[in-house]
């Protein structure tokens, strides 16, 4: 489940792009494991978050609460 858009920005810091926030406001999709879903939920990933200029924790925490995993 997607933690809250603030908690997750608090997390990131003030350093957190426009871009990164727009993700977290929209409810970026979970990624659960399934192999059929990584290539889309990838570039979005890599396109909205990876991307940013967030530092590499802010973007592992972000990361770690949206995957669930199977």
């Amino acid at each position: 489940m997607l933690k809250s858009s603030s908690v997750i920005s608090n997390a990131l810091g003030n350093s957190c792009s426009n871009v990164t926030n727009e993700a977290i406001e929209s409810g970026f999709a979970n990624f659960s494991g399934d192999p059929l879903e990584w290539s889309l939920w990838s570039g979005q990933f890599l396109t909205t978050v990876d991307q940013a200029e967030v530092s590499d924790s802010g973007k592992m925490y972000y990361l770690r609460t949206i995957v669930t995993g199977r």
